[in-house]
């Protein structure tokens, strides 16, 4: 297990990372360093490399990012929380384009808090305060919506984090309803496992949500200072962490990614620091 970062605004430090992304050959770890308004780019031993992004509402600014993916050709999208819209750069870290406004509308946001992107390279996002998800092509063409507010299936409140699984469902972290939602890419309710607590299988302001190559789920259990970890279809496997400052322990964590090898970096985002880990599913 290594981490990196420490609370501040030098190159290499942090003020409440959240999103957390790598690139396709595993080489580069991105960071949205939220209150910092930039995303910053280490290696995958955590040396920096650059960052992009400045406080601001133009083109290229940002404005608390909240979540990062990357498609097939390492283009970078940018969930851009308090601007309301979703940013994209390219592999280079140049701007590209922008989208979304604030509003409910259809294209339009309302605090999108996370960001994942398929084998097709569409881009789902949660639209967290509109209490849905909304899916775009990669320019930002609008195509489909699900979900809606409430605590019934496939209903959500404040969902933040998102992945997509091999299978192609997507993974959503139901924040204020406790839970973990499983749901095809248009929209299907397959499934749904968590309730409030602190015992296994249960949450407190779950967040981020990543998934391996063998399709276990990881979750940022937040307000609980853990990941737990499950199978695809929500059964219990493990969990680590607890409050802490020390080596494998967490304030809050927000943001999580696995790469190809099972490599599993997390956004420790009130300990303003990456960890990485080596995970062993028993």
């Amino acid at each position: 297990m290594d981490s990196w970062g420490s609370q501040g605004s030098d190159d290499g430090e942090f003020n409440t990372p959240v999103g957390i992304a790598v690139s396709d050959d595993d080489s580069l770890v991105l960071v949205a360093d939220s209150l910092n308004d930039r995303i910053q780019v280490f290696d995958s031993d955590g040396v920096f490399d650059e960052e992009f992004g400045t406080s601001g509402s133009d083109s290229g600014e940002l404005d608390r990012p909240r979540d990062i993916a990357l498609d097939s050709d390492d283009n970078v999208y940018v969930a851009d929380g308090d601007n309301h819209r979703i940013s994209k750069f390219s592999d280079t870290f140049t701007f590209v384009r922008v989208w979304g406004s604030l509003g409910s509308d259809n294209a339009e946001l309302r605090t999108p808090k996370g960001i994942a992107i398929d084998d097709s390279d569409f881009v789902y996002v949660a639209d967290s305060v509109n209490d849905r998800i909304q899916v775009f092509d990669e320019d930002g063409d609008f195509i489909r919506s699900f979900g809606s507010s409430g605590t019934g299936d496939g209903e959500f409140d404040d969902p933040r984090g998102i992945a997509i699984g091999s299978g192609g469902d997507v993974y959503i972290s139901d924040t204020a309803n406790y839970d973990i939602t499983r749901m095809s890419t248009t929209g299907t309710f397959r499934s749904s496992w968590g309730s409030e607590g602190t015992g296994n299988g249960e949450f407190d302001r779950p967040r981020a949500v990543a998934i391996d190559d063998d399709g276990n789920v990881y979750v940022a259990d937040r307000e609980n200072h853990r990941i737990q970890i499950f199978d695809a279809t929500g059964t219990f496997l493990s969990r680590f962490g607890s409050q802490g400052t020390g080596n494998g322990e967490f304030d809050t964590p927000a943001g999580i990614t696995v790469d190809s090898t099972g490599t599993l970096y997390v956004s420790d985002t009130d300990n303003h620091r990456i960890q990485k880990f080596t995970c062993v599913i028993p």
